[in-house]
């Protein structure tokens, strides 16, 4: 019972269960800190893996009929072996394991971190764990490469700052990455999404509990976001039902429900929400957000203003919500009501540069979204007419845009016909009074002249 002592656990057949002791005990005998230690606990681990793959062939063998005439007089029952009456043998490690081996060690080490979920969140236990020789030796480092793609592909539900580092330890998803097959695969093409998430999901507010599948969790809620960003909002409301089933207390799965339920135009609920996933998470500015938006959508201009403030302490201008929810809107992919939003903040400050290029933006993929759609449904006549309706705004824009940028146009002419004919005036005035002080500066000289003449003449005569 050696074995099952040192992993601190009742003897099991469950691979998983074997694998969480593992990671845990692994976190107190490091391979390079307590080498004794982890020799130790690596044979107790492989032995009790032996054990429980054997264990499970000898349960298979017990679901043969029982009573099978081997001759006329005799007959055998097939009877699985108790796992607290098996000692489990020593296994004798190799004084010097083949790369084969370590590489097989260094996997079992993953999905051993992987599999207990407080560790496998912690970057510092992914970076220990990626910290190993055997990622020096270039050659030996693609193969552990391929191993973790294979195995990622199957688990990877990781916070996005694990993502960063293996795409930094790897360069999975560079192209002169030496991995070619693996460079258009689905997996690669998840991988990039997590990197470029500006809203990744969290881990760290999930409070695991015994009986709770969190990986089918955060598979649904994975579908929650992916759904809310295409516009399915059936589906969307599918996987929160599927994820709620399973685990209520997560406050990204209920600013999910709240974004679901703002979508819907279903308001109460969608407060109801966004208000549950800040009592968890008091610093979830993205909930706050979105709270601001259901207040501007149902008119409470006072409660938004107030949340603007708390969330925008340093800004001055508390009156540009209209351009804030078209931002929200736009970010979520609802387009029609981004637009909305978008000509508010045109029309309530139209020189507002940001405004009008948001507007630009969102017809722009207004009219990308339509056309993909009609090039699948040619022949739908209100995709036909949606699409016109774009374009005619569009082109009333453009026309009043340059029709205003004409008035500013002659505008600014007039303006510099006046300064020019200003200037011109000035000119002249200036020309005409230098004139006049040089020939009253002449004239006073003469006249000066004259009078001391004068005044000479007259002094001689007496």
């Amino acid at each position: 019972m050696k074995s099952w002592t040192i992993l601190d656990i009742e003897p099991t057949d469950d691979i998983a269960t074997i694998k969480k002791a593992y990671a845990k005990k692994l976190k107190l005998h490091h391979p390079e800190s307590d080498p004794e230690g982890y020799q130790a606990l690596r044979e107790a681990y492989d032995a009790a893996l032996k054990y429980a793959k054997s264990y499970k062939k000898t349960k298979n063998t017990s679901d043969i009929p029982k009573n099978i005439e081997l001759m006329p007089q005799f007959t055998i029952e097939a009877e699985p072996l108790s796992p607290s009456h098996i000692e489990l043998p020593e296994i004798k490690p190799d004084p010097s394991p083949s790369i084969y081996e370590q590489n097989s060690d260094f996997l079992n080490q993953v999905e051993a971190l992987y599999y207990d979920f407080n560790s496998r969140i912690d970057i510092d236990n992914w970076k220990t764990l990626l910290d190993s020789d055997l990622l020096w030796n270039l050659e030996n480092k693609i193969v552990l490469s391929r191993m973790l793609l294979d195995f990622f592909s199957s688990h990877h539900h990781l916070p996005k700052d694990i993502w960063i580092l293996l795409e930094d330890t790897f360069k999975w998803c560079d192209k002169e990455n030496s991995i070619d097959s693996y460079n258009n695969s689905e997996f690669i093409i998840y991988m990039k999404k997590q990197l470029a998430n500006p809203s990744p999901l969290s881990y760290s507010f999930l409070q695991i509990t015994e009986g709770v599948n969190y990986e089918v969790f955060l598979e649904h809620r994975e579908k929650v976001q992916d759904n809310i960003m295409t516009g399915n909002i059936a589906a969307a409301k599918y996987h929160l039902e599927q994820a709620k089933k399973l685990y209520t207390g997560d406050p990204d799965l209920l600013r999910l429900e709240g974004i679901t339920y703002l979508l819907s135009e279903d308001l109460v609920n969608a407060y109801g929400a966004f208000e549950k996933a800040l009592s968890i998470n008091t610093e979830d500015s993205e909930s706050l957000r979105y709270i601001i938006t259901a207040y501007c959508e149902n008119n409470q201009t006072a409660e938004a203003l107030e949340a603007y403030k708390y969330l925008y302490p340093e800004s001055t201008n508390t009156n540009n919500l209209p351009l804030f929810v078209a931002k929200i809107y736009f970010k979520l992919g609802a387009l029609d009501k981004a637009k909305t939003w978008a000509l508010k903040a045109v029309k309530t400050f139209p020189p507002q540069n940001e405004a009008n290029i948001l507007l630009s933006q969102i017809y722009a993929n207004l009219r990308k979204k339509l056309s993909k759609s009609l090039a699948e449904d040619p022949d739908n006549q209100e995709l036909k007419n949606k699409l016109d309706a774009v374009d005619s705004e569009v082109f009333r824009r453009t026309s009043s845009n340059n029709q205003l940028e004409n008035t500013k146009t002659e505008s600014k002419g007039a303006i510099e016909t006046i300064k020019s004919v200003f200037k011109i005036v000035l000119a002249l005035l200036i020309l005409l009074i230098s004139i006049a002080l040089i020939f009253v500066s002449r004239l006073g000289i003469v006249v000066v002249i004259i009078l001391v003449v004068k005044k000479f003449v007259l002094k001689k005569g007496k």
